[in-house]
């Protein structure tokens, strides 16, 4: 949002500026001296005195109203976000019409107000963008006087909202340190927004499959029945949902487990279905998911060896070795690249 002292009040000075002069070429007329001296005419003639300075002040209100349409562009390191009072402006235009009449020094343009904010701060280290970690400046106007700010009323509310405190179980997935900066997106056949949160410190799979795996899977197939192939390393992306509460406290069907994101991955977990393994999807299971019901999608990358579910159409297992040991251990043939979250029912917090 541009500040008093943008390219709108360069060009509002210059017309200004054009104007006066304009104004002082007919307001004077050839004294009775050389033709070189001149005499002001009838003072009352001076109407660019008051009427320059509304024509100022209507102008300011035009690029006024400009500014704040580009507030509308949400970008919440809104660096240009200024407080303007009308004291000021009334000041700032009758310094400025005694400046173009050669009465008075430049004035100063009116402030701009911004602080370092604790709550974008510790956003910044909690979710950072992957090539900024934690490095947060002076942000925007201080949320005491986001009232006074030229945003939108819209931009406000979402201001005050993703200021408000985390629910306590989005801070303790926060305070993993596992998330990154995401963005919305949307998936085919699904109306609904998403959101995508790359993933940081969690455990690589293995640099080669487990030993126990006998055959290769060159192509799987999602529930749609269109035919997945592997990308340019030979790896599959596959889809595991979960209750959001499982990314920090332990599961249910995995003893010893502390919460996937707490974990740095995936765990194989108890005898079920098909075997002791990590059952996931070919494709993003949007059909299972409902707005607030608690649960979490999570993106995986694994190996090539992938076993298919008998019962449900497009799902597969990241088998173990079947072994007593290898229940609820960890799964060195997948790894967890990224969290996926209906959009509406995240916090505001999260969305930035």
């Amino acid at each position: 949002m541009p500040t008093f002292g943008s390219a709108h009040y360069t060009m509002l000075v210059e017309h200004c500026a054009w104007t006066i002069c304009a104004d002082y070429d007919t307001m004077q007329t050839p004294g009775p001296g050389p033709s070189s001296s001149w005499a002001w005419a009838d003072p009352l003639t001076l109407r660019g005195t008051s009427d320059f300075t509304r024509l100022l002040a209507a102008n300011m209100a035009d690029a006024d109203r400009l500014d704040a349409d580009d507030a509308d562009r949400l970008d919440a390191d809104d660096a240009d976000d200024a407080l303007v009072f009308d004291e000021q402006w009334e000041a700032v235009s009758e310094a400025t019409v005694q400046q173009l009449l050669g009465c008075v020094s430049p004035a100063p343009p009116p402030p701009t107000v911004r602080a370092k904010c604790d709550t974008c701060a510790w956003r910044h280290i909690m979710l950072p963008e992957e090539t900024d970690y934690g490095n947060c400046d002076a942000c925007h106007t201080p949320m005491a006087l986001m009232h006074l700010s030229m945003r939108t009323d819209i931009n406000k509310r979402m201001m005050y909202d993703s200021h408000e405190e985390l629910p306590p179980l989005w801070k303790d997935i926060c305070c993993t340190q596992k998330l990154q900066a995401g963005s919305h997106f949307s998936m085919p056949g699904d109306s609904r927004w998403w959101f995508r949160f790359p993933l940081r410190n969690m455990q690589s799979m293995s640099p080669t499959p487990s030993s126990h795996f006998q055959t290769l899977t060159d192509y799987v197939y999602d529930k749609q029945g269109r035919q997945v192939c592997s990308d340019a390393q030979g790896k599959f992306t596959m889809y595991h949902f979960t209750k959001l509460i499982n990314l920090v406290q332990p599961h249910e069907n995995s003893e010893g487990s502390n919460g996937i994101l707490r974990d740095g991955g995936m765990r194989y977990g108890c005898l079920h279905g098909d075997g002791i393994g990590v059952y996931c999807n070919a494709s993003m299971p949007h059909w299972v998911f409902s707005e607030g019901d608690g649960w979490v999608m999570l993106e995986l990358r694994c190996h090539p060896h992938l076993t298919k579910c008998k019962q449900t159409k497009g799902k597969y297992v990241i088998k173990s070795d079947q072994t007593v040991q290898s229940l609820s251990a960890h799964c060195i043939d997948c790894e967890v690249v990224a969290m996926l979250h209906l959009y509406e029912h995240m916090p505001e917090f999260m969305k930035f």
